[in-house]
Order: structure tokens, then C-alpha cells, then sequence
């Protein structure tokens, strides 16, 4: 009895596949994260324009990030950028195998950012806009994620305690909901309400 042959999927050039995965991640992820990947995929299909996907190996993602001056947290952002192209790609059935499966990625290089009233104080001597200075105060008197001050709205706010409360689906982990203790509430109050019907 003849065996049934296993259907080969055909090889696509990697640009191909890059776009059908930011095809899918503009449809099921946040517009920032697309962009995350968009532009760091981009980037690899510059270097490699005819690489097809199933011949891209580890030293060629190597290669590539090796052109810049990056630091360990941005090598790992690029390298990890195709890999997952890549593994989403074999999890679709797009490839047989996942050739970067075995890439090791490094890890993040945690660095503790903080300014000093003077340095805020300096900077804030150079912001014209009244909004942004608002922005740029609530963010460092909060501590907050930049781009927590950036989409917070109207209804994250309980003014009774003082805080911001994000719902867990846009949170940046997604697994936790996210408070924001408000120290300096008035700063948070005039741009909030300016914004309230």
C-alpha cells in the first residue's frame, strides 16, 4: 500500500512572510506593538531584500544587528523581532521548520532611568506648551510609564483615592491591573477635565 507524501510548503521569500505576520499583527495586536515589529522587520528585509525564509539562520540575524551601535536591550528587541516572525511563521504552517528556532537571544539589560528635580526643573524651562508640561510633571511625580500618562482617559481616574486604574486588557502586561497613585492630583485634574464634555 503506498504511503501518503507529506505536502512540502513552498518556499517564500522571508519579505513575504514578514508581511503576512504584520498583516495578522495589525489585526490582533495594539497599533504600537505592529509598528514595534513593522519597523524592525523592515529593516531586516533592507538587509536581506531576496533572502527566502527557510534559508535565513542564525548568523544572518547576527549579521544584521552586528551593523549597529546598539545596546544589549536593543540587540535582543531586533533579534527577537525575527525569530518570532519566524516561529509564528511555523506555527501557521507557512514553514516546515523554524530555521532560527536555535538563535539565542540575549538577555535585557535592566537600567534604572531617574531625574533629579533639577534635571525636571531644567527641562521644563524649554517646554512652551502648558499640556506638555503637564504631561512631563505628572509623568515624573507619578513615576508612571511614559506611555501610561500618554493614553490614560477620563475613566481610569478615581478621584477618590487618588489614581489611575487601568484595566488589566490595557495594561502592558495585560496579566494585572495597573494603579498609578496620584501625588500630584491637581496636575492630573485640569488636564482630565478639559477633556470631559
Amino acid at each position: 500500500m503506498l504511503q501518503p507524501q507529506a505536502a512540502r510548503v513552498p518556499s517564500q521569500p522571508f519579505a513575504a512572510l514578514a508581511d503576512r505576520f504584520l498583516d495578522w499583527g495589525e489585526r490582533k495586536r495594539a497599533p504600537d506593538t505592529y509598528e514595534w515589529y513593522r519597523y524592525r522587520l523592515e529593516r531586516f528585509v533592507q538587509k536581506y531584500p531576496h533572502l527566502r525564509a527557510r534559508d535565513v539562520r542564525p548568523h544572518h540575524v547576527e549579521a544584521w544587528v552586528d551593523d549597529y551601535d546598539f545596546t544589549v536591550t536593543s540587540r535582543r528587541n531586533y533579534m527577537r523581532t525575527v525569530k518570532r516572525c519566524l516561529s509564528w511563521s511555523f506555527k501557521q504552517g507557512l514553514l516546515e521548520v523554524n530555521p532560527v528556532a536555535t538563535l539565542e537571544i540575549p538577555s535585557a539589560d535592566h537600567k534604572e532611568i531617574s531625574f533629579s528635580a533639577d534635571e525636571v526643573e531644567k527641562l521644563l524651562r524649554y517646554i512652551r506648551n502648558p499640556g506638555l508640561t503637564d504631561l512631563v510633571v505628572t509623568t515624573w511625580e507619578t513615576g508612571c510609564r511614559p506611555q501610561e500618562s500618554l493614553r490614560v482617559e477620563a475613566r481610569h481616574v478615581d478621584y477618590e483615592h487618588q489614581r489611575w486604574v487601568i484595566p488589566k486588557r490595557e495594561s502592558k502586561t495585560k496579566r494585572l491591573i495597573r494603579v498609578v497613585y496620584l501625588v500630584a492630583c491637581e496636575v492630573k485634574r485640569k488636564p482630565v477635565q478639559s477633556t470631559l464634555p
